[in-house]
């Protein structure tokens, strides 16, 4: 029975559980646009993805283990092993991880989404007001309103 592969891939699930965890809270962040909690919503995801960057050299090293102890090549991969091994518990696992994996993907996919199109969105905001800005209305000769793009806005006091 091989235990420490089971404990390794239930740390990997645990973690791609948090960041799945964090990155809904980072859906509702960007929703309520609460830049503070973003910020440490980011943090936390860096710090997340550096323990499962971290821990999947651990998992590959186990899986390079198990598959040859269960006579795989030594590039064997974890679907490999979870398909040769006779643990249910492995499959059961790895079935677990990829579903995991592929929540933790559509959930960053979607955020990454709705990041872009309110940087979009602000960027055209922010590109309109300063056209409203730079347009002054002044008054000519004629007494009327003159409309254009200028700078500055000069302010008769006499008229």
């Amino acid at each position: 029975m091989n235990t420490a592969l089971l404990e390794i891939l239930s740390v990997q699930l645990r973690l791609l559980d948090e960041l799945y965890k964090t990155l809904e809270r980072e859906t509702q962040e960007l929703g309520n646009i609460c830049l503070e909690a973003m910020a440490g919503t980011n943090l936390e995801k860096e710090k997340l993805i550096g323990q499962i960057e971290t821990h999947s050299a651990v998992l590959r090293k186990a899986v390079a283990t198990s598959g040859s102890d269960l006579g795989l090549a030594p590039d064997a991969t974890l679907a490999d092993v979870a398909a040769t091994s006779r643990q249910k518990d492995i499959a059961h696992l790895y079935n677990e991880l990829l579903a995991a994996v592929q929540r933790v993907q559509s959930r960053a996919a979607m955020n990454h989404k709705i990041a872009v199109n309110f940087e979009v969105t602000t960027g055209s905001t922010l590109n309109f007001l300063g056209r409203l800005i730079n347009q002054s209305s002044m008054y000519g000769a004629s007494g009327s309103y003159l409309q254009g793009a200028s700078g500055a806005v000069m302010i008769n006091r006499k008229a």
